[in-house]
């Protein structure tokens, strides 16, 4: 699903998994604004140089300290 990020739209995405007999939808909405992806952004750019190899995850870098 594309991501598409407009000065007027809340950010929040959307998953849903689903089954024969079941679904589960999951909806994140986190806000109007960029603060929160900063500290994130802010932590990829510090450990970028840190790291050797390939990283899957964005929680291998927040848990790996």
């Amino acid at each position: 699903m594309p991501a598409l990020r407009l000065t007027s739209l809340v950010i929040s995405f959307r998953r849903s998994l689903a089954c024969r007999t079941s679904g589960l939808q999951i909806r994140h909405v986190s806000g109007s604004g960029a603060q929160p992806y900063v500290a994130g952004t802010l932590l990829a750019r510090q450990e970028v140089m840190r790291i050797r190899g390939l990283v899957r995850g964005f929680d291998q870098l927040l848990f790996s300290k």
